[in-house]
């Protein structure tokens, strides 16, 4: 008797398991691809290079409304070997966007009091003709005495024109929104400005 109730209870768990099986596989699917969240995506602005800067230098800000400081900035300047913001200069920081030069237009400009950035960011496109060179040569002498730090920002990581410039994928935007998240407990996907 013990015998036939195993084997009832092992054909009922047989059949259990055969139904939740493809329900586990679709969770299991869901998981792995949580973390590639993008709300460009939802928003179909995912091929928008004009949006993806715009979100960017908003995140770079260290007074915008994200509430997030100086940290992302921070996270993003140390990927570049720069200085970071201390919460006292937050004030003196600035942020533009397309900013022109005497032969170029940069995408993204961040200026700390000890550091100048500048952010090329190509989203489905090439690089302009000779243009890292042009905005090399334009803003390397903006820095007036701080340090200077180019960054090609690409969805790949591509080389630029200029071997001046840091070749960058978004793996660094990622981890520094994933550290900023994580440091104001957060639940929301680190990958929220992906490609």
């Amino acid at each position: 008797m013990r015998h036939a109730a195993r084997a009832r209870r092992a054909a009922a768990l047989a059949v259990l398991g055969a139904k939740l099986g493809p329900l586990v596989d679709t969770l299991r699917q869901r998981q792995a691809t949580a973390g590639k969240f993008s709300v460009f995506d939802v928003l179909q602005l995912q091929r928008r290079e004009y949006v993806h800067s715009n979100v960017l230098a908003w995140l770079l800000d260290p007074l915008g409304t994200h509430g997030a400081g100086a940290a992302f900035l921070n996270d993003v300047l140390a990927a570049a070997s720069l200085p970071g913001v201390e919460a006292h200069e937050a004030q003196s920081v600035r942020v533009g966007r397309e900013e022109v030069g005497e032969t170029s237009i940069i995408d993204i400009i961040v200026r700390t009091p000890r550091a100048l950035l500048i952010i090329e960011n190509k989203v489905d496109a090439r690089e302009g003709e000779e243009q890292t060179p042009r905005e090399w040569e334009d803003f390397v002498a903006r820095a007036e005495g701080r340090e200077f730090k180019a960054v090609f920002l690409t969805s790949r990581g591509e080389d630029a024109l200029d071997t001046g410039f840091l070749s960058w994928d978004y793996k660094p935007i990622y981890d520094a929104l994933g550290r900023c998240r994580r440091a104001a407990g957060s639940p929301t996907s680190s990958a929220t400005i992906g490609t």
